[in-house]
């Protein structure tokens, strides 16, 4: 999956662009990015999903580097909508095979007389 993650900076400040390679591993519950474009340094992580009965554990690991000054609320604000982004391109994954596996699996009706 390929990830276009931006965040509108008001002046003066450039807004954040990444663009990510995310990789997602679906029996594990992990997914994993890479930074393969924008106009940051380095934007790699992983965000691990673990269920806990009828609830989720989730753990993220982040490594941002943004290669000039922003302030920390900026950053903050970034490495959250990198999150939601990513959890939702892992869901949409997962609905993309799940409803893929739904039409495979479905029968095929018997040719009549």
């Amino acid at each position: 999956i390929t990830l276009n993650v931006t965040l509108d900076i008001p002046w003066p400040f450039e807004d954040l662009k990444s663009i990510l390679l995310i990789n997602y591993d679906k029996d594990k519950g992990k997914a994993r990015w890479k930074l393969i474009g924008g106009n940051i340094k380095k934007n790699d992580g992983t965000i691990e999903v673990e269920q806990r009965g009828e609830t989720s554990h989730v753990v993220q690991t982040t490594y941002l580097d943004i290669g000039r000054y922003y302030p920390d609320w900026f950053i903050v604000i970034y490495a959250r909508s990198l999150t939601y982004k990513v959890m939702r391109a892992m869901r949409a994954q997962i609905e993309t095979e799940t409803s893929g596996m739904d039409r495979r699996q479905e029968p095929v009706p018997a040719a009549g007389p």
